[in-house]
């Protein structure tokens, strides 16, 4: 019987060892993965100070484009000068080069660089002053495409309605209506609505314009409803 019980006991080390040992060598297998994670991740830089002071002294013949800039917030130049850093990075031009001036060496490197930046920055400037009409189209794109998603629903058929109301375009006869499925419907308002935007569009963004808001007016009174 104490030989058994010794060598239970025996057991019960050996396998609380293993234990201790696996415990202590995954602790140690860890730290070495997150030392080798941290060697391999870039570390962010925040530019922006000195891009700042870089684009005072390179603007000097661009004063729309300096005027834009200079009336970012710091927060809007710092993520304007990230994306500047990693569209140079992509073309193999490190920031730092133009910062502390070290690509002065080389006058047209320096000319090369400068005059890449700055065309990057009028496509960034382009591209944020035409939001309105880009997210306008997207979404006239995905009324007209994404007939079986719900999420548009609602607006292709205000606007839908809205343009057969005040007779812009024809309103599908009742006998197809009741005949056609759901998803049908909503294809022949989306060809209906392509149809008119296609000769109409700047009356077509008002309509669809007052049409989104007037649907989410009717969804935020649902939504109060309901909370209440």
């Amino acid at each position: 019987m104490t030989l058994i019980l010794i060598a239970i006991l025996c057991v019960f080390l050996l396998i609380f060892a293993g234990l201790w040992w696996w415990d202590d060598y995954a602790r140690t297998l860890s730290g070495r993965i997150r030392q080798k994670v941290q060697t391999m991740t870039p570390k962010t830089v925040d530019y922006s100070p000195e891009f700042r002071g870089w684009l005072e002294q390179n603007l000097g013949e661009e004063p729309e484009l300096k005027a834009w800039i200079e009336g970012l917030s710091d927060d809007g130049l710092g993520a304007l000068t990230v994306r500047v850093a990693g569209f140079a990075a992509d073309l193999n031009i490190q920031m730092e080069w133009l910062l502390d001036n070290s690509v002065e060496i080389s006058p047209r490197l320096k000319s090369t660089c400068q005059s890449i930046l700055i065309n990057y920055l009028k496509v960034c400037q382009q591209g944020i002053a035409g939001q309105s009409d880009i997210t306008i189209f997207d979404t006239y794109n995905k009324l007209v495409t994404l007939n079986a998603d719900s999420r548009f629903m609602a607006l292709r058929q205000m606007v839908f309605a809205r343009l057969t109301r005040e007779g812009r375009v024809e309103s599908i006869p009742a006998y197809e209506m009741i005949m056609a499925s759901e998803l049908q419907r909503q294809e022949q308002a989306s060809t209906a609505i392509k149809g008119y935007a296609a000769h109409h569009w700047d009356e077509f963004v008002r309509i669809l314009a007052e049409s989104a808001r007037e649907v989410n007016a009717k969804t935020h009174s649902t939504d109060q409803a309901a909370e209440g």
